[in-house]
C-alpha cells in the first residue's frame, strides 16, 4: 500500500463525514485517484466496504475502527520510499559516514535500480548545492559529503524536522536506523524523559520525537568521523556571542553531560560538542520565568520589548499581561538561542498562519524588526509566525463562565503553547456553546480529572486514552473550509442539529445553474461565513481600512511646532475637533511622555502616540500629521521626529486592517515621498486609497 493510500486512510479515520470535494482539496488528488485509492482500501477492508454517496462519504464506527486497524496493520508492514525519502536515505547514508559508501550500498540499501539511484543521486545534488553542501566521490572513501559541518548538520536537521512535521511519520528514519545498527530509539526516548524530568526540562511534546532522531544521528556521525571539528564554525561564534563557562553552568550542559554518559563510546564527544548540544537544547526546550538563570534577565528584558512594540503598533489593550509575559517568556528564551546560534525552526504552520492571520502577522513581523540587529540577520519566516500564534493569544484572553447547560469541550494540542492559544480562541469563537478547558498535551490526557463532553485534539489518540468520549480532530489553524468540517463533526458527535450550516456544495450547484461562478472556493467560504454566524469575523468584514479610519480632515501637511510637547497637542487637535476623541486623551499622551518617555517612537522618524481608550478615545480614527521640521522627541536613536501618526482606538481588533497596512507602508519609499511633497490632505488620502486598490487587485 503506497503513502498516498495510507494518508487517505489517515484522514478518513478522523472524520465522520467528508464529501468527495473536500478530499480532493485536502488530498491535492483528482476525483479519478480518490476512487482508485478507495478500491485499495476497500480490497483491505473486505466484508465492509466504504461507500460513496451523492458525492459524500459517512465513516460509521464500525469502518473507523477497521481503519484504524489497518493502519497499526501498514505500520508493522514493509514500507516503501518515496523519491523523496530514498533521497534522504541517502543523505543520511553519507551523513553518518561509514567507513566507505558506494554505489552498490545504495542500491542494496534502497533495493532499487542502478539508474534510480543515479537520478536520485543527481536531484540530491541539485538540492544539496543550494545548501552549500557537496556530493562528492573519492575511490577510496566512496561517496562523501563536503561543506561548512554546521551547514551539513543544518541541512540534516531541516530534513528531519520536515519529515516529522508532514504527519508525525518517522518510518523512514526507523527503517534507517535499523538498517545501520544505530540507537535503539525508545531507549534513547526513555532516558531523555528520565533526564529531562531529573534536571526540569521541559521540551514541546512534539518535538520530542526530532529531538531523539536528530541526536541519533549525530552521534552516529561523531563515531565514525573522529576528525570533524566544529571550532571554527561554531565555538568561535559563541567566543564572540556568549561567556562559555557561563554556559557550563546551565542545566542544559548537565544534561547533555549526564545524557551521554549513557551511550557506549561517549570519549568521541568533544567539550565542543557538548557546548553544540546544549546550544541545541537550548533552543528546543521550554523557557521557565521561575528559574533564576543567567539570561534570564536578557530574555525577559527582550520580551518586554516585544510586548511594549507590539501594543504601540498594533493600538492594542492589554488583558492579563503577567500571563501573556509569562507565555511569551517560555517561548522566546529557545527562539533567542535559535537566533542566536543559527539553529533550524520548522514551523508546519507557517502558510497557514500567514493566510489566516495575515493582519497580526504582519504587525508582528514589524514588531521583532529591532531583533534583527541584535542577531544582524533577518528574523525568519518560521519563527515570525510561530511569535503570531503567541500573540494571538491576547485576543482569546477573555473571560468565561461556565452555565449549567453548557457542553464542556477539552483541547489536546501538542504542538506548543502558541498553537494552544490561537487553537483555543478559534475553538471558542466557532462554538461559544460550549465550555472550553484549558488546553493541554496529550501525554497529560490520562491526569485529568475535570469533566468534559468531547475532546478536539490536534494529534491521533490512542482509544484508551479517550475517556469513552467523542474526538474531533483538528489542525491549530484552520481555514474556512476546515472550520466548517469541525463545526459539522461535533453536531454529529454530540448529536445536535446542523441547522445553521446547509450543505455549502448543493448551494453553490444551485447557483451555478442561474449563473457563472468564477470564484468557488470563494464562493464557498463566504457562504460558510455567512452561515455559520461568524461573518464579523472570518467573512467580508475585515474591519477598517486605512482610507477609512485616515480621513482627510485629521490630517495636518506641513505642520509647524516649536518642540515634542506643542508637536502632539496640535497633531491630536483635530482628533479632538472632529469628535474622535476628548481633550484628556491628548493630555494623557503628554503625561505619559514626561513619566515615561517618548514610548511610541517606533523607528526613524516616526511616531505613533495612543493610549487606551479609557483616557478618552470616542470613535476609532488615524491622524496623520507631517511636521515642516523635524524635533527631538528624546529618543536619541530614533530622533528628529518628521511623521506623526495619532492613533484613538475602541478595542483590539477593528483596526488591526487598517494599522497592518500601515506598517506596510512605512516600509515604502513612496509614502514618504508623498507625504514630503503634498500640499493638501486629498493628496495623502489618495496615495493611501490607491495603494489599497492595488493590494486588492494583487490578493
Amino acid at each position: 500500500m503506497d503513502n498516498k493510500v495510507h494518508a487517505l486512510i489517515g484522514l478518513l479515520s478522523k472524520s465522520s463525514f467528508l464529501t468527495l470535494k473536500e478530499i480532493e482539496t485536502q488530498t491535492s488528488s483528482t476525483r479519478r485517484q480518490i476512487y482508485y485509492r478507495l478500491d485499495k482500501i476497500n480490497q483491505e477492508l473486505l466484508d465492509r466496504k466504504i461507500e460513496v454517496s451523492k458525492g459524500s462519504i459517512t465513516i460509521t464506527e464500525d469502518i473507523r475502527n477497521k481503519l484504524i486497524a489497518l493502519m497499526k496493520e501498514e505500520s508493522e508492514s514493509e514500507y516503501f520510499l518515496s523519491s523523496k525519502e530514498r533521497q534522504l536515505y541517502m543523505y543520511l547514508y553519507m551523513f553518518i559516514g561509514v567507513p566507505y559508501i558506494s554505489l552498490n550500498h545504495f542500491i542494496d540499501s534502497l533495493k532499487v535500480s542502478k539508474s534510480t539511484v543515479l537520478n536520485e543521486l543527481k536531484d540530491l545534488e541539485k538540492i544539496c548545492q543550494g545548501y552549500d553542501i557537496e556530493i562528492q566521490y573519492d575511490r577510496s572513501i566512496g561517496y562523501f559529503l563536503r561543506g561548512n559541518e554546521i551547514d551539513i548538520r543544518r541541512f540534516m536537521m531541516l530534513e528531519v524536522i520536515n519529515t516529522l512535521s508532514v504527519d508525525n511519520n518517522g518510518k523512514l528514519f526507523d527503517l534507517f536506523i535499523n538498517d545501520n545498527n544505530l540507537d535503539i530509539f525508545q531507549y534513547s526516548k526513555l532516558l531523555i524523559q528520565e533526564l529531562s524530568d531529573l534536571h526540569r526540562i521541559e521540551f514541546v511534546e512534539d518535538r520530542i520525537a526530532e529531538f531523539i532522531y536528530i541526536l541519533i544521528f549525530l552521534k552516529a556521525r561523531l563515531a565514525n568521523n573522529n576528525d570533524i571539528d566544529i571550532s571554527t564554525d561554531f565555538v568561535s561564534i559563541m567566543k564572540d556571542d556568549a561567556n562559555l563557562e557561563v554556559m557550563k553552568n546551565t542545566k542544559e550542559y548537565a544534561f547533555v553531560s549526564d545524557l551521554i554518559k549513557n551511550y557506549k563510546q561517549a570519549s568521541y564527544i568533544t567539550d565542543e560538542e557538548k557546548i553544540y548540544l546544549t546550544a541545541w537544547i537550548l533552543g528546543l526546550s521550554i523557557g521557565n520565568l521561575e528559574e533564576d538563570t543567567d539570561d534570564c534577565l536578557t530574555i525577559a528584558n527582550m520580551v518586554d520589548r516585544l510586548m511594549y512594540r507590539f501594543e504601540i503598533l498594533s493600538g492594542v489593550q492589554y488583558k492579563n499581561t503577567e500571563d501573556i509575559f509569562r507565555k511569551l517568556y517560555c517561548h522566546l528564551r529557545p527562539t533567542y538561542y535559535r537566533l542566536l546560534y543559527h539553529l533550524p525552526i520548522v514551523n508546519p504552520l507557517k502558510d497557514k498562519v500567514k493566510e489566516e492571520h495575515d493582519k497580526l502577522y504582519k504587525l508582528v513581523l514589524e514588531t521583532v524588526k529591532p531583533l534583527e540587529a541584535l542577531f544582524c540577520h533577518e528574523i525568519p519566516d518560521d519563527e515570525v509566525a510561530y511569535l503570531t500564534m503567541h500573540f494571538g493569544a491576547i485576543y482569546a484572553d477573555r473571560e468565561i463562565v461556565k452555565t449549567n447547560s453548557q457542553k464542556t469541550g477539552l483541547i489536546v494540542c501538542s504542538n506548543g503553547l502558541g498553537s494552544s492559544a490561537i487553537l483555543y480562541s478559534e475553538l471558542s469563537n466557532l462554538f461559544p456553546e460550549i465550555h472550553f478547558l484549558k488546553p493541554l498535551e496529550s501525554s497529560n490526557l490520562m491526569y485529568i480529572d475535570s469533566d468534559f463532553d468531547i475532546i478536539f485534539s490536534t494529534t491521533y489518540l490512542d482509544e484508551s486514552m479517550l475517556h469513552d468520549k467523542p474526538v474531533v480532530y483538528v489542525r491549530p489553524v484552520m481555514n474556512m473550509q476546515e472550520r466548517y468540517q469541525v463545526v459539522r463533526e461535533v453536531c454529529m458527535k454530540l448529536k445536535t442539529t446542523f441547522s445553521n450550516i446547509p450543505d455549502i456544495e448543493k448551494v453553490i450547484t444551485l447557483v451555478k445553474k442561474h449563473g457563472l461562478v468564477n470564484d468557488e472556493l470563494g464562493l464557498a467560504n463566504d457562504l460558510i461565513a455567512y452561515f455559520s454566524n461568524n461573518e464579523q469575523k472570518y467573512g467580508a468584514d475585515e474591519g477598517l481600512m486605512l482610507s477609512q479610519m485616515a480621513d482627510p480632515k485629521l490630517m495636518n501637511i506641513q505642520l509647524e511646532a516649536k518642540d515634542w510637547e506643542d508637536a502632539i497637542r496640535k497633531s491630536g487637535q483635530s482628533l479632538v475637533d472632529y469628535g474622535y476623541a476628548t481633550n484628556n486623551y491628548i493630555e494623557e499622551v503628554v503625561n505619559s511622555t514626561k513619566i515615561n518617555g517618548p514610548f511610541y517612537v517606533i523607528t526613524t522618524n516616526i511616531a505613533l502616540p495612543h493610549v487606551k481608550a479609557m483616557f478618552g478615545a470616542l470613535k476609532i480614527g488615524l491622524a496623520i500629521s507631517v511636521l515642516k521640521e523635524p524635533v527631538v522627541f528624546g529618543n536619541k536613536d530614533l530622533d528628529p521626529i518628521k511623521y506623526i501618526f495619532f492613533l484613538t482606538a475602541l478595542d483590539n481588533e477593528t483596526h488591526l486592517t487598517a494599522l497592518s497596512i500601515l506598517v506596510e507602508l512605512f516600509n515604502e519609499k513612496k509614502f514618504f515621498e508623498c507625504l514630503d511633497s503634498a500640499k493638501t490632505s486629498l493628496e495623502v488620502s489618495d496615495f493611501i486609497i490607491k495603494y489599497e486598490a492595488n493590494k486588492l487587485s494583487r490578493n
